[in-house]
């Protein structure tokens, strides 16, 4: 099926954007609602902002499209409220379906943030708008496009919901277990200090002026804090920095052995909540604070264990958070004997093993999803949807598999 092409230009009016005065804006709901690309919704813009001075207005009936910034490209559906600078209201003549246009720019979206010009923000301009090549049947035809593209799309959101709740239970599933196998240790609560010790990272003077980036026959790694964000979720084994065994006893710098097991001691790295374990003999900076496990406790089970620690709710709430020896000292784990730590660390690492095959299958079908969509509004503009249904059973199918 062949459709005629008009430029967007011909088929509609452009209103663009203009910020009203800050001292204009409000959010006490005094005036005219205010919409800039950061309300928009999943349909619709969100209400958070009016002024009392409205320099451009949008309407219910418009197509809504941000055109400045990160998140140019992306649409929402018109309302009446006056739009800020970051926002362009595309109003469709008497030819051309509101939901009919909202699809088309939704299915044009990527292309148009990579043709943004302009500033480091990019910019969409009213010109690049006017020239979007409008595929254009019968205003009844666009409707009943419309119709069966939202069914089709309805039923693909149903199931990725299905897929980001897969994720979630899959997520809360792995806490479950980690508390279920401390709970049912049975074994004598102990504090942590008593089977482990503290080993504060260094950060000397005049470290930086030795530390090369790669190893020589002496060199130990040095990991600072960052580097826990590249580590594999529970190794540190890939290091940017090392330094020589002389050069580190000649600062002080302690070296500590593998089976160490790190977490952030101060600052913003805290909230990331990581705990790693270094895979050979290695050194870090002093925002790092290793626990040593004595003879009594496996590396590995104290591990799995802190995952079950929120390193947020430890720390000591100043201004730059921190963990010391003050708050590790109130921490408690119970400390079966050796052989039942290790067997009980191999039985989470195979639930974990489990779970993340499961997060890799979940996480393919929802690229999978994405890919759907794209070919859906695809056909939907091209006059081929009808021959996408076949193809959406296909996935829906997986999907809910």
């Amino acid at each position: 099926m062949t459709w005629p092409t008009m430029p967007l230009g011909t088929l509609a009016a452009f209103a663009m954007g203009q910020a009203p005065p800050g001292a204009e804006t409000n959010t006490d709901g005094i005036g005219t609602p205010f919409y800039r690309s950061g309300e928009f919704g999943d349909l619709r813009p969100t209400t958070r902002i009016w002024t009392t001075k409205p320099l451009r207005m949008g309407k219910r009936d418009d197509v809504f499209i941000c055109v400045v910034g990160a998140n140019s490209g992306e649409v929402n559906l018109g309302v009446n409220g006056a739009i800020g600078r970051s926002v362009a209201a595309i109003s469709p003549g008497d030819g051309l379906d509101q939901r009919f246009l909202y699809h088309l720019l939704t299915s044009l979206t990527d292309g148009l943030r990579k043709g943004a010009q302009g500033s480091a923000q990019g910019v969409i301009t009213k010109r690049t708008l006017a020239e979007i090549p409008v595929p254009l049947p019968p205003l009844d035809e666009q409707r009943r496009v419309v119709d069966l593209l939202e069914d089709h799309l309805s039923r693909l959101d149903a199931a990725e919901t299905s897929v980001r709740d897969g994720l979630r239970r899959t997520a809360t599933l792995r806490k479950a277990h980690l508390r279920g196998t401390f709970d049912e240790e049975g074994a004598e609560m102990r504090p942590l200090l008593d089977v482990a010790s503290i080993a504060n990272g260094q950060t000397p003077k005049g470290l930086a002026d030795v530390l090369t980036s790669g190893p020589t026959d002496d060199a130990v790694p040095f990991f600072k804090v960052g580097d826990m964000n590249a580590a594999d979720g529970r190794w540190m084994n890939d290091a940017r920095f090392f330094v020589s065994r002389e050069s580190a006893e000649h600062l002080g710098l302690h070296v500590r052995g593998a089976g160490t097991v790190l977490i952030p001691k101060r600052g913003g790295a805290i909230a990331t909540n990581k705990k790693r374990i270094l895979a050979s003999a290695a050194a870090y900076d002093l925002n790092t604070m290793g626990l040593v496990p004595n003879d009594s406790l496996d590396s590995s089970y104290l591990w799995h264990w802190l995952q079950t620690v929120d390193l947020g709710r430890i720390a000591d709430g100043s201004n730059v958070p921190q963990i010391n020896a003050t708050q590790i000292r109130e921490l408690r784990l119970p400390v079966p004997d050796l052989q039942t730590q290790v067997a009980a660390a191999r039985r989470l690492d195979e639930i974990d093993e489990s779970l993340s095959r499961l997060a890799v299958e979940l996480e393919s079908v929802r690229l999978r999803g994405r890919g759907l969509r794209r070919a859906l509004l695809s056909a939907a503009f091209s006059g081929r949807l009808i021959g996408a249904e076949s193809d959406l059973s296909s996935a829906e199918e997986m999907i809910n598999a």
